[in-house]
């Protein structure tokens, strides 16, 4: 990308110069001229400069539309539309992976907060609305810098993991105990865990989806995963 000083350079010095023969031979040049041409060149020069610039701000202003289009107001994380695109993108390259024998599969997180509803009853929306934050801010201490941390509803997280089953459900347990500390107890998560069999999107949301129900159904504040409740990522009765 040229600079608008590069533009002006390369738009204006060749065309200030005239080519002056001296009888036969290569051209010598001359500047002679350059008043009355600099003249003329200026003004579309000036168009190039502003329109350069133009461009430039547009694109920042594109890009920051775009970033907004994807984030979540209140948390700052992805919204519904990039967890969408963060998973199928994600997913489009498990074939590839699994035929160059990589074990890294694709594994999504569902993570809801136990009792959200009571919770804002309780305390109001301005305290609700905090809480939501504190929980967006564990999550994404709990996670990797690569992993896709987002709010896909009102009090649903979901997370989007490059790694197999087994170290997706450490990380899993890891949201779960950073959400009951960043709240000093007084909320708590929900999670369901499923790991991709292939690039279906639905079947994937679909399993993790149906891990959380019976998270919430059997006591809340637990993980399951597609393939089962699994020991030690229950949180102990109290």
């Amino acid at each position: 990308m040229h600079t608008a000083w590069q533009i002006t350079a390369l738009t204006t010095l060749p065309l200030l110069a005239s080519p002056r023969s001296k009888g036969r031979g290569a051209a010598r040049w001359s500047t002679g001229a350059a008043p009355g041409r600099l003249a003329a060149v200026l003004p579309g020069t000036a168009a190039l400069v502003l329109l350069h610039r133009h461009t430039r701000r547009s694109r920042r202003v594109i890009e920051e539309l775009e970033r907004r289009c994807r984030t979540d107001a209140l948390t700052g994380l992805g919204n519904r539309g990039a967890f969408d695109d963060d998973l199928r993108d994600r997913l489009q390259g498990i074939v590839g992976r699994r035929r160059h024998a990589d074990p890294v599969g694709v594994t999504l997180v569902l993570a809801d907060i136990d009792h959200f509803k009571s919770y804002n009853d309780r305390h109001g929306h301005p305290a609700g609305d905090r809480a939501l934050v504190r929980v967006a801010r564990a999550l994404q201490q709990a996670c990797r810098s690569g992993d896709g941390v987002h709010r896909i509803g009102g009090e649903e997280f979901a997370v989007v993991l490059d790694a197999d089953h087994a170290s997706s459900l450490l990380i899993a347990d890891r949201i779960r105990q950073f959400v009951s500390a960043c709240t000093d107890d007084r909320l708590t998560v929900s999670i369901g865990v499923a790991t991709a069999q292939h690039d279906d999107v639905e079947a994937l949301i679909g399993q993790a989806d149906r891990a959380l129900y019976r998270a919430k159904s059997r006591g809340r504040n637990r993980i399951e995963s597609h393939r089962g409740p699994h020991p030690g990522l229950v949180a102990p009765t109290r």
